[in-house]
């Protein structure tokens, strides 16, 4: 049920194929650029890089020309860092769909957002499956939803350069993955965020979703880039 199928407004989410890696994006205003996180193209060659499309009449790839990564962004030894995570990639042509645009309100604190990636399959009980357990990793494109919490430097210091890295204050959002009980909801126990989540329609994001969208009112609010491992998350129903 999480499937999304073409022929819609996710046919703008595209998968983004690297050498040896992927991740996700989505396709701006006329469908020149790709927005996606800087990590999932860092030190990547752009010759082969492509941005695979699937639309109803199958998928198409489009060569990328061009990898413009946000000027600040200082990745650690394995080219990640939440600072500043953030990347454009210009086409060799213009997608055949036209892309998002960019969400420009001040109200991401507690509105429901969708998430839609190339993301890895799994559970909340068990987390994410593995490449090889996953037949249609970097083929499936799902989709699901959540609510922003709370941002970085905001109301809850606790969470201000949670990952060690100085963000600029106001460029993190933080949600959880509620199971629909009070005991496994992390954000009400440690913050004062009671928020039981949205049933079977809240997702969270894994590996292959960097870089995917998530939108309110259709518009790009945030894109993907990390996440605290299982031992510090709700997904098996305890709070660590």
């Amino acid at each position: 049920s999480y499937v999304v199928d073409a022929g819609g407004e996710a046919d703008a989410v595209v998968g983004v194929f690297n050498t040896n890696t992927r991740g996700s994006g989505a396709l701006l205003g006329d469908g020149q650029y790709v927005l996606t996180a800087a990590h999932v193209v860092f030190g990547e060659p752009v010759g082969p890089m492509q941005v695979a499309i699937d639309l109803p009449t199958g998928r198409q790839f489009v060569d990328v020309v061009e990898v413009i990564i946000h000027p600040d962004y200082r990745p650690d030894a394995s080219g990640y860092s939440s600072a500043n995570d953030i990347a454009t990639l210009r086409l060799a042509e213009p997608a055949p769909i036209a892309g998002f645009d960019i969400y420009r309100g001040q109200g991401e604190v507690g509105s429901v957002f969708t998430l839609t990636g190339y993301g890895i399959a799994g559970t909340g009980n068990g987390g994410s499956l593995s490449l090889s357990q996953d037949p249609g990793s970097g083929l499936t494109k799902r989709t699901g939803q959540n609510r922003y919490d709370v941002v970085d430097g905001g109301a809850i210091p606790a969470v201000n350069d949670i990952f060690g890295d100085p963000t600029p204050d106001g460029s993190l959002l933080f949600y959880d993955f509620d199971n629909g009980t009070a005991s496994a909801d992390v954000f009400g126990t440690f913050f004062g965020l009671d928020d039981t989540g949205l049933g079977l329609n809240e997702v969270n994001s894994t590996p292959g979703d960097s870089g995917s969208p998530t939108l309110i009112n259709g518009q790009i609010a945030g894109i993907v880039s990390g996440g605290a491992s299982p031992s510090f998350t709700d997904i098996d129903g305890t709070v660590n």
